[in-house]
C-alpha cells in the first residue's frame, strides 16, 4: 500500500531516522517526477519543430538507414514517412549518381559536418536539387541533414541566364 519503513514500539528512537528517510524518499520521488515532466516538454517541443519545420530534416544511422524524417522531407522526396524509413541514404540519389553519394557519405563521415547542393530523386523519378547541411554523430550512431529545396530558384535561374544570352 505504499509502506516504506515500519516502527516497533518497543524502538521509538528510530522515529526521526525513519522520518529523515521518509521526507528525503518523497522530495526525491518529486525531483524525479519535475525532472520526467520537463524532459517530456522538452521531447514535445522538439518534435513540434522538427514536425513542422519548413526544410526536410532527415536522420540517417551508421548503416546509412533512414531512421527518422519529417514531412518537409516527405514533401520534397514525394515519399511517406513510412517510405522513407525503409529507405538507405544512397537510395535518396539517381542511379548514376549513387557511386558519387557512397564518396560524398565517407567524406562526411570523416568530416564531421557538411553542407552544399545534392541533386535528389523524388518518387515520380524528377530531379529536386537540394542546398543541405549535415552534422555527423548527432547522437551515437544518428547523423542529421536539413535540406531545402531550391528547384525552382535553380529553374528560374537557368530561364533567366538563358534570357539574358538572347538579349546579348
Amino acid at each position: 500500500l505504499g509502506a516504506a519503513d515500519y516502527l516497533l514500539k518497543d524502538r521509538l528512537g528510530r522515529l526521526g531516522v525513519a522520518a529523515r528517510q521518509a521526507i528525503a524518499r518523497r522530495d526525491a520521488e518529486r525531483q524525479r517526477r519535475e525532472i520526467e515532466a520537463a524532459l517530456l516538454e522538452r521531447d514535445r517541443q522538439f518534435r513540434a519543430v522538427f514536425e513542422n519545420a519548413l526544410d526536410a530534416i532527415t536522420i540517417v544511422d551508421d548503416e546509412r538507414r533512414l531512421v527518422d524524417a519529417n514531412p518537409a522531407a516527405s514533401l520534397l522526396l514525394g515519399r511517406s514517412r513510412d517510405e522513407l524509413l525503409r529507405l538507405r541514404f544512397e537510395d535518396l540519389f539517381p542511379t548514376a549518381d549513387r557511386e558519387t553519394a557512397t564518396s560524398l557519405w565517407g567524406r562526411f563521415i570523416a568530416e564531421g559536418e557538411q553542407h552544399g547542393e545534392v541533386s535528389l530523386l523524388h518518387a515520380d523519378g524528377s530531379l529536386r536539387i537540394a542546398d543541405y547541411r549535415a552534422r555527423a554523430s548527432i547522437l551515437p550512431g544518428r547523423h542529421l541533414s536539413v535540406m531545402r529545396d531550391i528547384s525552382d530558384r535553380r529553374r528560374l535561374e537557368e530561364e533567366l541566364s538563358i534570357k539574358n544570352q538572347k538579349l546579348e
